[in-house]
């Protein structure tokens, strides 16, 4: 499909629109980065760039982003160690969130889009899943800080599977929920983990774009975008 025929495509009654959280509705490029590169200092004392973040964790379900990165250090660990370091991660994150909540932004066009969809197609709620890498914990607390904690009928969160992105299997799990074939559903990502989970799955996808961050793959999307808006001027 072209943009055109996904501009369309996303209005149909019986299509589905299933989202990615980070970096695909919301600006959290950062907040993970700093998250991430706190916990490998403070128990490895490991320095992690930006580089790394976005080769082993950007995209990946929390325990995945950690141990990739670890692995690729030769670091010894085990799982209770793991496990420690993922509260540690979940607990700097959620205390950022809390003392600024503004440090989270919509991508570009976000808002704007929902409310069109909801205009055209009435409460989102009937079409809209959210499938993210990230922790149920931080999921919540995100879009109830951001205001979307009533926007999806299903949220499937990297707690929910056992294999997170690259795999299909959150996809299709969510679209098991809803009773749809992927030929009747748009999914929307930004990672390379996320894109290849989405094609896998045999949906459209819509890459959203941020120069700089995923030039390197952004065309396994069927259409890139960078601005939501660009599915409403058509």
């Amino acid at each position: 499909m072209n943009k055109q025929e996904i501009a369309n495509f996303i209005l149909l009654d019986t299509t589905v629109l299933l989202f990615d959280l980070d970096n695909t509705l919301l600006d959290l490029e950062q907040l993970n980065f700093k998250s991430f590169a706190y916990v490998f200092r403070k128990y490895f004392n490991l320095n992690y760039t930006f580089s790394d973040y976005q080769r082993f964790s950007s995209g990946y379900k929390l325990l995945d982003g950690l141990t990739n990165f670890l692995e690729y250090k030769k670091q010894r660990y085990n799982s209770a160690l793991v496990s420690d370091i993922r509260r540690e991660f979940l607990d700097f994150k959620i205390s950022i969130l809390k003392k600024n909540p503004k440090i989270v932004k919509y991508k570009p066009g976000v808002k704007e889009f929902l409310a069109f969809l909801k205009d055209k197609r009435g409460n989102t709620r009937n079409f809209c899943g959210l499938v993210t890498s990230s922790a149920l914990l931080t999921t919540h607390i995100l879009l109830e800080t951001v205001g979307l904690s009533q926007t999806f009928k299903v949220i499937v969160t990297g707690d929910s599977v056992v294999k997170g992105k690259p795999s299909p299997g959150p996809y299709l799990l969510t679209m098991r929920v809803f009773r749809v074939e992927p030929e009747n559903v748009v999914i929307f990502e930004d990672s390379k983990p996320g894109l290849e989970a989405a094609k896998a799955a045999g949906a459209t996808v819509v890459g959203i774009y941020t120069p700089g961050i995923n030039d390197e793959y952004i065309n396994m999307a069927d259409v890139v975008i960078q601005d939501y808006r660009e599915l409403i001027s058509i």
